[in-house]
């Protein structure tokens, strides 16, 4: 019994102790969860052992009844023979065999006792473990939750402070229109990227081109009445 109470005092520490550590990683839960089996698998074979050895000391009191039962009949033989020696020898054994009956009589009524309290033990245990596997799960579950809405909140900050970022380059970008149009500003500012420079000039060359095509308009216009007025016949 002495291994059977270490390992029961070590599956109720180890329970104890881990289920106080809950902030353990899950790999860790779920090897402590195993090793807890683990032990409750070494409780069965005690029990098995135990069993065994009461059974075994029940076969040997039913040995020693039937050895009280042959001493008894030898005593009488020997009296019936006139052989009192030989009955008094045979009522020794008798009494001998007695005493160790019951003495293995207790032996099987402390096993059974043992094997009582074991087993209730053992059943409190395994309803232990049991309900430490279920939060362990639910622990394990919680924590996925946690890390996914954590990852959802860092998603979510990100995402605001890019658009933070374009807001704040799109108000950039039209207060520096604003002061280049209204000649505030005499040249690109430095921090002006090289794509948004080459829009500006694409801008521009549009616009001179635009200025270029109407001055033309207006010249070709211009040369199409003046060649119209000499041609008139009321001016000869």
């Amino acid at each position: 019994m002495g291994v059977l109470d270490r390992t029961t005092a070590l599956i109720e520490s180890t329970l104890d102790g881990l289920v106080d550590s809950a902030s353990d990683a899950d790999e860790e839960l779920d090897y402590a969860h195993e090793q807890m089996r683990d032990e409750l698998a070494a409780v069965d074979e005690g029990l098995v052992d135990l069993v065994s050895e009461r059974k075994r000391l029940e076969r040997r009191a039913e040995e020693l009844d039937a050895e009280v039962d042959r001493r008894n009949d030898q005593a009488r033989e020997a009296v019936s023979a006139d052989r009192e020696d030989v009955a008094r020898e045979a009522l020794e054994a008798k009494e001998r065999a007695l005493r160790r009956r019951e003495e293995v009589e207790r032996s099987v009524s402390e096993l059974e006792d043992a094997e009582a309290e074991l087993r209730e033990k053992k059943a409190d245990l395994a309803e232990r473990v049991e309900r430490f596997g279920t939060e362990k799960e639910i622990l394990k579950a919680d924590r996925m939750r946690a890390n996914l809405e954590a990852g959802t909140t860092e998603s979510s900050e990100g995402i605001a402070r890019a658009e933070e970022a374009l807001e704040a380059q799109s108000a950039r970008a039209a207060a520096t229109e604003e002061l280049r149009e209204s000649g505030a500003l005499s040249g690109p500012l430095d921090d002006e990227d090289d794509l948004g420079a080459e829009l500006e000039r694409d801008r521009t060359e549009r616009e001179i081109e635009d200025e270029l095509a109407t001055i033309r308009a207006e010249v070709d216009e211009g040369s199409d009445e003046s060649d119209g007025s000499n041609d008139d016949p009321e001016t000869d």
